[in-house]
């Protein structure tokens, strides 16, 4: 599931195994990965190929992720109820930007709800049961109808009544 070819080192895998609480910590509060990282000296490709390495990890990155969202909100309101001397213009963009990630990284919680959850559901029991039904149904209520046949015979065509239905 990796994404890299990249391979970690040692000391890097030890590195980040004894920051990585630190690094969710921060993940989770809305800073951004790159700031994150640089701080502490590692590459995002040695950090995205040691977290592939456990299915924990990604998920606890996952779970960090989702929380940043949350963080991200807070920083929202925190710039629309300072607006102040901001630009409008500028303002809005960085709003607008925010939004965009929020939605992205939590989208169960604050994404647009357009998602739809399509079941398969097996008629074709159902389905053959009212094709039954809807046969037995027309049978009943079919006018009497004489059947005739074409017989040929040495005289000629003739037509000979060879059933009455119902």
């Amino acid at each position: 599931m990796g994404h890299s070819n990249t391979t970690v080192g040692v000391e890097t895998a030890a590195k980040l195994e004894q920051l990585w609480p630190s690094i969710l910590a921060c993940v989770a509060s809305g800073e951004r990965y790159s700031v994150i990282l640089e701080r502490i000296g590692i590459s995002y490709e040695s950090m995205r190929a040691w977290r592939s390495q456990s299915p924990e990890r990604r998920q606890q990155w996952d779970e960090a992720r989702r929380e940043s969202a949350a963080a991200l909100l807070e920083r929202m309101l925190d710039m629309v109820y300072n607006l102040g001397a901001l630009d409008p213009a500028r303002a809005r963009v960085q709003l607008d930007s925010l939004k965009f990630l929020v939605e992205k990284l939590d989208p169960d919680r604050y994404g647009q709800r357009t998602r739809v959850d399509v079941r398969h559901i097996d008629m074709s029991e159902t389905l053959r049961l009212a094709a039954e039904r809807a046969s037995a149904w027309r049978l009943l209520r079919m006018p009497t109808v004489p059947v005739q046949a074409i017989v040929m015979s040495a005289s000629g065509v003739e037509r000979k009544v060879i059933a009455d239905l119902m």
